[in-house]
């Protein structure tokens, strides 16, 4: 298995994100933005503020109960990069006919490099962060709110029907990060190669597998009517005014 130079530059990187990234406008970027987890764009085309929340955490298995889904504490975020927490970029306010993100840093990226490949000061870290998020599913909590009143939930994973009642969740679609080692591992013609974010698993409109770290979901909000208009893989440099004049 090989390790490319560009793999080492990610490793070099992801952690020289501390001192690159020092304020929320960085954070959350337009174009080109930083690799994320979990990233949601939503278009409010009602006449009301909304307030958009996500939630990301660990699911025992595909059918868990809402109750088993567990966030992963911000002293593990904080390990990639001390100014991440759970809540950082996953809560906003959305005026009427404008459109904002939420987004996750869970800090599963770079986990499958071998260790030997990183500098001496973070092995320690490294091993903690895996310790706590290899061989787990990471899935998400995505929830709009409307005068204080919750509107729309929508899970990413395969939520018994019965607790979709129990919990008013409006919506179920599979997206989730198995972070298994072998899902790390790309195998092509010539060999495998070592990506930087792990498989995503999901379904919108058809079965997707692909290594995550830069996708976005679209979501857009009328007045009768709230659903995921479209799934992009690589949405990295999406002009989201455009992207949102034109949708």
């Amino acid at each position: 298995m090989r390790l490319t130079f560009r793999n080492i530059a990610i490793i070099i990187l992801i952690f020289s994100l501390p001192v690159l990234f020092t304020n929320c406008d960085w954070l959350m970027g337009t174009s080109p933005r930083m690799q994320y987890t979990f990233r949601f764009s939503i278009k409010n085309d009602t006449n009301t503020d909304l307030e958009v929340k996500l939630a990301v955490g660990e699911i025992p298995n595909l059918k868990a109960n809402f109750d088993d889904f567990t966030l992963i504490s911000d002293e593990i975020y904080k390990l990639r990069n001390e100014i991440w927490s759970n809540e950082r970029g996953s809560h906003c306010i959305i005026k009427p006919n404008s459109h904002n993100s939420v987004v996750n840093f869970l800090p599963i990226g770079t986990l499958g490099f071998p260790l030997d490949n990183y500098p001496i000061e973070y092995l320690e870290s490294q091993i903690i962060l895996r310790e706590a998020l290899l061989n787990k599913l990471f899935s998400f909590i995505l929830t709009v709110s409307k005068n204080g009143e919750i509107i729309y939930t929508l899970v990413g994973w395969d939520i018994p029907d019965e607790d979709m009642e129990t919990h008013s969740i409006n919506e179920k679609l599979l997206g989730y990060y198995d972070t298994s080692p072998e899902n790390y591992i790309y195998t092509y013609e010539n060999g495998q190669d070592i990506r930087p974010y792990p498989r995503f698993f999901g379904k919108l409109s058809s079965d997707y597998v692909y290594f995550g770290g830069n996708f976005t979901f679209y979501i857009k909000v009328t007045e009768s009517n709230i659903f995921v208009k479209e799934f992009i893989i690589s949405s990295t440099w999406v002009d989201e005014d455009n992207y949102w004049k034109k949708n």
